[in-house]
């Protein structure tokens, strides 16, 4: 049986869709499970949409298929608009990869009431009609982290037709990496995060680490340096980046060891609850310490705090954790090399691929 991806337009853009996807075709490729046909679909019904519906059906009169739609608005129509699931020569899987009724809910939550905030509630319950059509009318959900499923099936206990199941996001293992920690008792480590500049990613993640949380950890180690790698800043996020005390900001890398080169210890502070965090896998398969807030690891079943990574969620304990990695630097080695040999054993692309493709064949 033949498979088809359903993906949304420009998906090779973003790393974050482009790598998850071009993997499973690998993968269903060399699994007998051929994938026959991507096709990008716009974020939102257009005319475009009734030619595909026309040529999936007519396709689906022939053969029969296994269609995967990947994020929601892909897979909300698929269902609603292309009413798939109702031709009797489909096999249907909705890849929601985040549970959006939980990325939602968590912004909400670390929001103060203004503008932003009416305007994600909108979003909320967007989000929330287009996930419950989806789990009523799919047999096969799928996210890649165990809070989104424990989310939805506490949420949406009443409006699950068939079975959630969960597919984690993958690494590929770098051929090199470098041997960068702090090396001896009392030096220096140098901070670094990867980030996006949106408006939602500023302002929930970075100016709070940046404005609150780092300036804690300059009064304790004044030589500290945090370096800040990312593309897509403005020029006016560039020069306020440019002028706070001890922050580097070296713009986009196109080699990724331009970035962890240049840090001993990757910081994440993501404030929403959903999803699993590629940057903590990306840190872990560079054998950098990770630091973060608990949430952030909450979708890595296999870690634990104090074995894999170091949990921060104020700037105290921010403070004790780099001054841990600081007095105890062969502690924090251990800790960095658990976390790689972590990825290393549980978090291939081919244990993803052979979950993915267990589900869509026999499930």
């Amino acid at each position: 049986m033949k498979a088809i991806f359903l993906v949304p337009k420009d998906y090779k853009l973003t790393g974050g869709m482009y790598m998850p996807i071009n993997h499973y075709v690998d993968y269903f490729n060399r699994n007998g499970m051929i994938v026959d046909e991507i096709i990008e679909l716009p974020y939102h019904k257009d005319n475009t949409c009734k030619g595909i519906s026309e040529r999936l059906h007519s396709k689906l009169s022939e053969e029969k298929y296994n269609i995967v739609g990947f994020t929601l608005n892909i897979c909300y129509m698929m269902l609603r608009d292309f009413q798939l699931h109702k031709n009797s020569n489909c096999d249907c899987t909705c890849f929601l990869v985040d549970s959006m009724s939980l990325n939602m809910d968590s912004v909400i939550r670390n929001e103060s009431i203004g503008k932003e905030y009416i305007e994600h509630i909108l979003k909320f319950f967007l989000y929330e009609l287009k996930e419950k059509y989806c789990l009523r009318n799919c047999n096969k959900i799928v996210y890649v982290s165990s809070v989104d499923k424990q989310y939805v099936l506490k949420r949406f206990n009443r409006d699950i037709l068939g079975d959630v199941f969960v597919v984690p996001n993958g690494i590929d293992l770098p051929n090199e990496v470098s041997d960068k920690l702090v090396r001896n008792e009392n030096d220096i480590p140098t901070l670094g995060t990867l980030t996006g500049f949106s408006q939602e990613t500023l302002n929930n993640n970075l100016y709070p680490f940046l404005y609150s949380i780092f300036p804690q950890i300059i009064k304790e180690f004044p030589d500290i340096r945090f370096v800040i790698a990312g593309r897509g800043a403005s020029v006016e996020v560039e020069e306020k980046l440019s002028h706070l005390d001890n922050v580097d900001y070296i713009g986009e890398v196109e080699d990724l060891h331009d970035f962890y080169d240049k840090v001993d210890i990757v910081v994440t502070t993501v404030k929403k609850d959903c999803g699993l965090i590629n940057r903590v896998l990306e840190a872990w398969a560079y054998r950098r310490l990770n630091i973060g807030f608990s949430k952030n690891f909450a979708a890595f079943e296999y870690a634990e705090n104090g074995v894999h990574y170091l949990s921060a969620d104020n700037e105290g304990e921010f403070v004790s954790a780099v001054e841990y990695a600081i007095k105890y630097p062969d502690k924090a080695r251990i800790i960095r090399d658990n976390g790689y040999d972590l990825v290393k054993n549980k978090y291939s692309w081919g244990k993803s691929g052979e979950v993915f493709l267990d589900i869509i064949e026999n499930k």
